[in-house]
């Protein structure tokens, strides 16, 4: 990873470790490894990550999404013109299960 983002293996583990204390980021496990060195420890996004919005806004309809950080969608919907979008993506998008940190 630090060579495909030409920054120090010291800068990769401060970013996760930041990563990690905002609660984006939480250990998985251990991975055992035949080769010296340390043991690389699995990474995944965690469940209480903030979520994502997605809105596209078309000129005969809106759509928009709700994501975790693992872009799994938890929620969608597509509303026309002829329906009142938005009390109705604000009704459905307001009860986030969880707060960004």
């Amino acid at each position: 990873m630090s060579k495909t983002m030409g920054v120090t293996k010291t800068a990769i583990s401060k970013m996760v470790t930041e990563l990690m204390e905002r609660g984006f980021l939480v250990e998985t496990r251990k991975q055992e490894n035949a080769e010296l060195g340390r043991n690389p420890i699995g990474l995944d996004i965690a469940e209480t990550a903030p979520l994502v919005i997605g809105v596209l806004i078309m000129r005969d309809y809106c759509e928009a999404v709700l994501c975790n950080m693992k872009l799994e969608i938890l929620q969608h919907q597509k509303v026309s013109p002829a329906y009142s979008f938005s009390a109705a993506l604000a009704v459905s998008f307001l009860p986030l299960p969880r707060k960004v940190p």
